[in-house]
């Protein structure tokens, strides 16, 4: 029995040298496996500090799991963060989904107290059954690689230094140390998916398949490995796709199941319409599918000259990333031809610095070859832009005016003629 604490403590000192911290922040809720996590990293010098969240969900119970661990934290000198919910936050609790809404509370009080501790490791006392569950879990939901693949051991600064020890080794550490800890009753109760899987099916099926639990514990393995040999060019597909709110065909049909899901996940895109995405692929130009979040707020993925874009309605207006930059020279005198991207503007018609800024609906210009003013968006229409994406098109401006629809129109008013006594050149490139 000695064995499995002593090879548990060595796993945790190698992962404290091979993950050093400022500080251990222990998610502690009373029980067995968080208790134990605090009580080893404790015993071995690391800087840990306990992190609780009383949800008032258990009464009597709840308040005495709080007194254990702060009698213990204050036994052995540790540094308690306490925390209990607000009656509108144990109602909300109480309504639906308790076990996501608590772990939303959960961790948005851990990364509160993270973020007073620069270099800091969230730790919690996830374990291999944990995985197991977790595996089943997203299998029966129908999720993908990454679901299915468990957690990680190291996951941005959440540490889970247990993932390669089972329940039961916990328990025989936990029982040599004389470590005391409390049950938590609703463990047992199969109100909740997770315990139905853990109390019921697992037995069985483990009695059916032992070796079950290992063989499961391989493929996480598997898909661990496989996600992050292709997390790089999944990684440079959301750049894409979050820089220039677009992503061409071409890009996408490189990327492989894992990524393509993985990519619109990312964004929060509902499954069933990732799902319907393939369609846009052979659509005409100005195919969309639209859906709305919780809040009401408006999406859509958009086809457009072999590109895929994603537009978010209600931030359209918001500061975007200017797909143009542009260099400016004084010259002596006029090209014999130009075209679109230099033009060449007479510096006494132009009302301060030149500026590129995303087109709006009241914005004009005085076209080249036409007479009198016409409406930005209505030359957009007219070039077949579809209207949900006018809005992500950039003009260059003046103080007073828009001076040039990048590609498809100029403004007459400050252009340079052989009159002009100073000539400004703008050259306009697009950025890759």
């Amino acid at each position: 029995m000695g064995s499995d604490l002593k090879t548990i403590k060595n796993s945790l000192d190698q992962q404290i040298k091979r993950f050093p911290a400022s500080t251990y922040l222990v998610a502690v809720s009373g029980g067995l496996d968080s208790m134990l996590l605090l009580h080893l990293l404790d015993e071995l010098g690391a800087p840990v500090q306990a992190l609780h969240v009383n949800y008032r969900l258990r009464h009597q119970e709840s308040e005495l799991d709080a007194q254990l661990i702060a009698a213990y934290c204050t036994s052995q000198n540790i540094p308690l963060h306490l925390y209990a919910v607000t009656d509108t936050e144990q109602k909300t609790l109480k309504s639906s989904n308790l076990q996501a809404k608590a772990r939303k509370i959960r961790y948005a009080f851990f990364n509160e107290i993270s973020s007073s501790f620069p270099n800091s490791l969230i730790c919690t006392a996830h374990h291999a059954d944990d995985q197991v569950e977790t595996f089943f879990l997203q299998l029966s939901r129908g999720a993908g690689m990454k679901g299915m693949a468990g957690m990680a051991t190291l996951d941005q600064n959440r540490l889970r230094p247990f993932l390669n020890f089972s329940k039961q080794d916990l328990f025989r550490a936990a029982n040599e140390v004389q470590l005391n800890w409390r049950e938590d009753r609703s463990n047992q109760s199969l109100a909740y998916r997770r315990n139905v899987w853990r109390n019921q099916f697992l037995p069985e099926l483990t009695e059916l398949v032992p070796d079950l639990k290992n063989s499961v514990l391989q493929i996480q393995s598997t898909f661990q490995s496989e996600i992050k040999s292709q997390h790089k060019k999944l990684n440079f597909a959301i750049e894409q796709l979050k820089i220039n709110q677009s992503i061409t065909l071409k890009e996408i049909a490189l990327l492989s199941v894992y990524q393509f899901i993985e990519l619109f996940k990312y964004f929060q895109i509902p499954g069933h319409v990732i799902q319907r995405i393939p369609e846009l692929f052979k659509a005409e130009n100005g195919k969309k599918l639209t859906w709305n979040d919780l809040e009401s707020k408006a999406y859509a993925l958009l086809i457009f000259e072999k590109k895929l874009w994603y537009i978010r309605h209600h931030t359209v207006n918001e500061k975007q990333s200017c797909p143009f930059y542009f260099e400016l020279e004084k010259v002596r005198q006029l090209p014999q031809t130009y075209h679109l991207e230099d033009i060449y503007l007479d510096t006494q018609l132009l009302e301060g610095a030149l500026q590129l800024k995303p087109l709006k609906k009241a914005d004009h210009l005085y076209p080249m070859g036409l007479k009198g003013k016409k409406n930005a968006f209505e030359i957009l229409k007219e070039h077949k832009i579809p209207d949900l994406l006018r809005p992500m098109f950039w003009g260059l401006f003046d103080q007073d005016k828009l001076i040039l629809m990048p590609g498809i129109k100029l403004d007459r008013r400050a252009l340079a003629t052989a009159n002009s006594k100073e000539i400004l050149k703008v050259s306009l490139y697009k950025k890759t």
